[in-house]
């Protein structure tokens, strides 16, 4: 029998996973089709599970896979209640000396704005011992609602988020 664990998540700021690119007057765009890609949602947490949890590399590695052994779990890409709609945020940089704004450097990015609550799935997919499944199961749970900010600028006010659930199905 396969795991499966799903998870919501409401977001309390505006968002952005940038897409590397720029667009017709911004410095930084967002995927209007994928706002959240599963990659990103990964990423944080299994940064979570390693700085926040503290856990060992091997214990990171065994569960969000490594070089050497590949993922048992696969995450779907968030899905939205409805779509996140975008704005834009500007930003300028300030001179350390003075403290006033620098001569042409504002950046203009694109956002998402937090609308309805979102959610995302980990299915298994791997082969994984019956007395590591549990662990596992926690890890992924604890490392999730860990997960408190997303995106860019997650220091600046972005990305702002509660991640709940994880419950096995």
């Amino acid at each position: 029998m396969r795991d499966l664990l799903q998870f919501t998540v409401t977001f309390h700021a505006p968002f952005r996973v940038a897409t590397g690119h720029a667009s017709a007057g911004l410095d930084a765009a967002v995927d209007h089709h994928d706002p959240l890609p599963r990659d990103g949602m990964k990423g944080v947490m299994r940064a979570a599970a390693g700085s926040l949890l503290g856990l060992s590399q091997g214990d990171v590695d065994e569960v969000f896979g490594s070089a050497a052994q590949p993922c048992p779990w696969s995450w779907d890409s968030v899905t939205f209640a409805m779509p996140p709609g975008t704005g834009v945020r500007h930003r300028v940089a300030i001179h350390p000396e003075t403290g006033t704004a620098l001569r042409d450097q504002i950046q203009m990015a694109e956002v998402h704005l937090p609308r309805a609550g979102a959610a995302f799935s980990i299915s298994q997919t791997g082969v994984i011992g019956a007395d590591r499944l549990d662990r596992h199961r926690l890890i992924l749970t604890c490392a999730a609602r860990a997960v408190h900010s997303l995106g860019a600028q997650r220091r600046r006010g972005l990305g702002w988020v509660t991640v709940a659930g994880g419950v096995a199905h």
